[in-house]
């Protein structure tokens, strides 16, 4: 999730969008603290990660309440 060359898509609603810069880095702080306990109650996240043939990485983060 820190690497900066792996894209990431936030899912929250119907449609997903790549976020970068501070957005991803608001996103990450959200999931570690999701990771640690720390979130506000019914928050939940599910993350994937996907490959292409080259070995780029692409991270989909589905937030939900």
């Amino acid at each position: 999730m820190v690497q900066p060359d792996v894209r990431v898509l936030h899912r929250y609603g119907m449609h997903p969008t790549e976020v970068s810069g501070a957005e991803r880095q608001a996103l990450l702080a959200r999931v570690e603290q999701f990771l640690e306990g720390h979130a506000p109650p019914m928050s939940a996240f599910d993350l994937a990660e996907f490959r292409d043939e080259g070995r780029a990485v692409m991270l989909v983060v589905e937030e939900s309440c």
